[in-house]
């Protein structure tokens, strides 16, 4: 008796532990006719090969969990209705906007500059002005120089209203008095030269990433101030451009 019942035991735990065998996921066409969907390639590891309907290619294998089954044990076909002719959607994002941004380039300035050498720290060209959106980002700086071999660094301090109280001629020593200094929302550094001629230089500030809100009107200000010490032949020598994203 003893020996039956250990037998029966043994029996029983073999039918607990031992993973069931896998068989194929499969679906009815339009037709009625079966298809398998995905077949089962191995009863140990369960690989499974996607073989019909929309479906196509192989998923990397479901691997064996921590009491030895597979991540996949199908016993009965599944039953799924025909699939309408014509375009069908999984999943859809229907009458959403992420937004847009388009680059708005402000008008050229072309101040008037002064053909006596400058010193590092004189103002370039005094208080600029440009006609931008009320807010954006100030996404690139360009500076244009038709004399003076400039590639040195000029610095654009600026401004969300005009800076009123002085310091800020050209040809001088920038001094942004205490009540425009709250004024200025940012410098951006125009240090990016490159010679396109023996005596002429474009100089760029790429993807700045100023943000600005105006708080009335629609001008930005900026004071451009060397950091070196061009000379210019001419008082119309030099450009400045924003490039502004609305």
């Amino acid at each position: 008796m003893i020996r039956r019942l250990a037998a029966l035991a043994g029996l029983l735990s073999l039918a607990l532990t031992a993973p069931a065998m896998a068989q194929n996921i499969v679906v009815k066409d339009a037709n009625g006719a079966n298809q398998t969907l995905c077949a089962i390639l191995s009863t140990t590891l369960y690989p499974c090969n996607v073989v019909y309907g929309l479906f196509s290619g192989s998923p990397k294998a479901w691997t064996l969990d921590t009491n030895g089954y597979g991540g996949v044990n199908v016993q009965n076909t599944v039953t799924i209705g025909p699939i309408p002719t014509g375009g069908n959607t999984i999943g859809s994002i229907a009458n959403t906007s992420f937004g847009s941004t388009s680059v708005v380039t402000a008008p050229q300035v072309n101040p008037t500059v002064s053909t006596s050498a400058y010193v590092s720290g004189y103002v370039l060209g005094g208080v600029l002005s440009f006609t931008v959106p009320a807010s954006g980002i100030i996404q690139n700086a360009a500076i244009s120089y038709a004399s003076g071999t400039m590639t040195g660094q000029v610095d654009l301090l600026i401004f969300n209203a005009n800076p009123t109280g002085g310091g800020t001629t050209d040809h001088a020593a920038v001094a942004i008095v205490a009540a425009d200094q709250g004024k200025q929302i940012a410098t951006i550094h125009v240090n990016d030269c490159t010679l396109v001629a023996a005596s002429r230089s474009n100089c760029q500030a790429l993807a700045t990433s100023v943000s600005y809100s105006l708080p009335s009107g629609t001008t930005l200000y900026a004071v451009p101030v060397v950091r070196s010490a061009p000379t210019f032949t001419s008082s119309n020598d030099v450009k400045v451009t924003l490039d502004i994203l609305q």
